[in-house]
């Protein structure tokens, strides 16, 4: 599956039989306003439709190869790294968050980046483990990445297929989890937020994908929230 498909199948079934029930009604609630934000740029590494929903509102975007970024970063406010094919060796996600910049992981990219045995990236996604697992997506907490989406909505159901997830966010004050599969006393996570040396971090599950109306702006509210600065904090 590339970094531009969302789901296949008996998933894909599942994803599009919540449209019309629950994602083209909730979408009313998550709705904010966008402006014109052409003066923040987001680099895209491995997944073109991603810059597609950006640019069309109002976003300057770039598309990185799915190799890995071919030159230096700090030119960019976020990054979204859907890419199963870098494995980050040399740290460059963490080093953009200690810039205070935000960086958006997605479906088994932490896998892939080493979240299963490296502590920093552990640290600075906020999360342990990757794991697979299924069922129906609920949002465990408020937060303007999940616009107004009351605790305990459905985000979307991956049926009897597996979905990707994190769990074990212990050792990390700055997560949050916004959505679990199975509700708020599960350890699955499929979307996560997380504050770490300055900068900050989202995570979704591979359901979470450009193309669907509750799905485009759940992405737009994050980018939006990861490129704002987080207020320094005096001694």
């Amino acid at each position: 599956m590339s970094g531009n498909a969302c789901c296949s199948g008996l998933n894909r079934e599942v994803h599009l039989a919540l449209t019309p029930l629950v994602r083209g009604v909730l979408v009313l609630g998550v709705l904010v306003s966008h402006p014109a934000l052409g003066e923040t740029r987001v680099g895209i590494i491995g997944g073109e439709s991603w810059c597609t929903l950006l640019e069309e509102n109002g976003y300057e975007c770039s598309n990185l190869p799915s190799t890995g970024p071919d030159g230096p970063l700090d030119t960019y406010d976020v990054l979204i790294n859907v890419s199963r094919d870098w494995s980050d060796p040399e740290g460059m996600l963490a080093e953009f968050m200690r810039a205070g910049k935000g960086v958006i992981t997605w479906s088994d990219v932490p896998r892939v980046l080493g979240i299963n045995s490296d502590p920093t990236v552990q640290a600075w996604i906020g999360a342990n483990a990757w794991v697979q697992t299924s069922g129906a997506l609920l949002s465990t907490a408020r937060d303007p990445i999940l616009g107004t989406l009351p605790v305990g909505t459905v985000v979307l159901d991956c049926g009897f297929s597996v979905c990707p997830a994190l769990r074990d966010t212990s050792g990390h004050p700055g997560a949050k989890a916004l959505a679990a599969f199975g509700g708020p006393e599960s350890p699955f996570i499929g979307i996560l937020r997380n504050t770490w040396e300055g900068g900050q971090s989202v995570y979704f599950t591979d359901y979470i994908s450009p193309g669907y109306p509750l799905d485009d702006e759940i992405i737009l509210n994050a980018v939006r929230v990861l490129s704002q600065t987080i207020p320094a904090v005096s001694e």
